[in-house]
């Protein structure tokens, strides 16, 4: 996709070269797309900061230091480069061999609060590639004390260093805090192996750091065009940058754009330390695109491969219960349950989605349970208070005790439809016809597509003897094509209410003679 675009800029450009709109178009979608010819189509456009930087990577990649050193100090400090340009600017110098110069160059930042750890990290690993390791030592342990060891990026930094330092054990409590984040725990036992391993072998390495490190800066406010931007001049200097590549499939992903994400992800290579992470996140964005077998193959070979990870197993429950496969979705689950041997608050999710699958299977008590340790986990998740409150309408149980669990679950999203509709099926099932009425509306109202909500608000018109507009709202329901089960209710409805009509029209007729 984003070749595709890329090619359709440039030969419109090539066919009006003098067209300045057309020409910063092409070099953008060039440089999304990883374009090759990017830094020719960078050349003559002026005041545009990222053709400015492409330049300096170009310049950097052959080597030619002082071009890349002259541009950057005359490029204007301003918006992201105004800490991103004396970043790379100390990293062309520490290539060029002026180290002094290029803690120089860092030592304004290093003064400054906001970006005091940003430099910090920097200066350390600019002393690092140059040998000075005492220096390197208490720069890094600044910048530890600054942003933690929680992250991929500090972690294998900070794990590196200590490795280096003979401090082993320091190094694996480092990684070993990936272990609970999800797919990076499957990403661990191999960058244990690579522990001693430098992460900045040249300073080109370290240009691609100061770009990730701004890319998440400019990420966490919002701007995600300008964070895809960074993370592929990135990928320009450091072409194997798999942190990189996963921060841009992320961007993507949460773009609605798995096409991309996948694409991003494909030059990952099995040598790569994070290739099976990356697989899982790949697995994901299949099933985005529908394709849910190719997923299950990916995740079947990480459960297997992995045999204490929770994280594969869990993405396969997920996908199965998404193709309504509950018994295996079940099974999944209780493989991820098994292997999560110190469920915390965050493990909530893991007992909820499995006792989803065991309510879809017809095993209602196995699924209340599950919902109930899941709140005693965490007790104030929506999510679950909604399900479990609903469910127990549903059943005629428990209706203050459901009514309570709705409407805390109201209190925390009150916008939302779903909950919203759980609040008027309790209260139509607590007697109250018009008070279901009113909050029944209310959801069709911020959920107006969907056909569960609009078939209560038939059930509730039905109560309140406004049989007219019952039948409408469950055509309409029928209408946005409910799962089969709930069709076949709502056309049940629909018979019985027709025939109903049918007799009482009879029976006016008898009258009538």
């Amino acid at each position: 996709m984003l070749a595709l675009s890329a090619a359709d800029f440039l030969r419109a450009y090539q066919a009006d070269p003098t067209n300045l709109a057309l020409h910063e178009q092409a070099f953008l979608a060039a440089l999304l797309a990883g374009r090759r010819d990017v830094a020719t189509l960078a050349e003559g456009l002026a005041n545009n900061r990222a053709a400015d930087l492409v330049l300096v990577n170009e310049a950097a990649r052959q080597g030619h230091w002082e071009a890349a050193i002259k541009r950057l100090e005359t490029m204007p400090r301003q918006g992201v480069t105004k800490i991103l340009a004396p970043l790379l600017l100390a990293w062309c110098q520490q290539g060029a061999g002026q180290t002094d110069a290029a803690l120089a160059t860092l030592l304004p930042l290093m003064q400054q609060r906001q970006t005091q750890g940003l430099a910090t990290l920097h200066a350390a690993m600019i002393d690092d590639l140059a040998g000075r390791t005492d220096q390197a030592g208490r720069y890094y342990a600044s910048a530890a004390a600054s942003f933690g060891s929680g992250g991929l990026e500090f972690a294998r930094l900070f794990a590196s260093w200590d490795a280096r330092r003979g401090r082993q054990q320091e190094a694996l409590g480092v990684l070993a805090g990936l272990g609970s984040q999800g797919e990076m725990g499957l990403a661990q036992p191999r960058l244990i192996q690579a522990v001693a391993q430098r992460v900045i072998r040249r300073a080109t390495d370290g240009m691609a750091a100061a770009y990730r490190l701004s890319a998440l800066a400019v990420r966490q406010q919002n701007h995600g065009s300008s964070a895809l931007v960074l993370l592929r001049l990135a990928l320009e200097v450091q072409p194997d940058d798999t942190t990189a590549r996963l921060a841009m499939s992320g961007i993507y992903g949460s773009n609605q754009q798995p096409m991309q994400a996948l694409a991003v992800l494909d030059p990952v290579g099995t040598s790569d330390p994070l290739y099976d992470a990356v697989q899982l996140r790949r697995a994901l964005y299949m099933v985005a695109m529908n394709n849910n077998q190719g997923a299950l193959a990916i995740v079947d070979r990480l459960v297997h491969a992995f045999p204490h990870q929770v994280e594969p197993a869990m993405v396969a429950g997920d996908i199965l219960r998404a193709e309504k496969r509950f018994p295996e979705a079940v099974k999944a689950y209780d493989i991820a349950v098994a292997r999560n041997r110190d469920p915390g608050p965050g493990s909530w999710i893991l007992f909820f989605d499995r006792g989803i699958a065991y309510d879809r299977s017809h095993q209602w008590p196995l699924a209340e349970a599950d919902f109930r340790h899941a709140l005693k986990l965490s007790p104030n998740q929506p999510a679950v208070l909604n399900y479990l409150g609903y469910s127990l309408a549903d059943q005629g149980r428990d209706l203050p005790q459901a009514r309570r669990m709705i409407e805390q679950a109201l209190a925390a999203q009150p916008n939302d439809g779903a909950i919203v509709d759980s609040l008027g099926w309790v209260t139509l099932k607590q007697g109250d016809v018009t008070g279901a009425v009113r909050y029944l509306e209310r959801a069709a109202e911020l959920d107006p597509e969907d056909p569960t909500i609009n078939g209560h608000l038939g059930d509730a018109y039905l109560a309140a003897g406004r049989r007219l507009e019952a039948a409408f709202q469950w055509q309409r329901a029928l209408d946005l094509k409910p799962d089969p089960a709930e069709a076949a209710k709502l056309r049940a409805k629909l018979t019985k209410d027709e025939q109903v009509l049918r007799s009482t029209g009879a029976a006016a007729g008898k009258a009538v003679r």
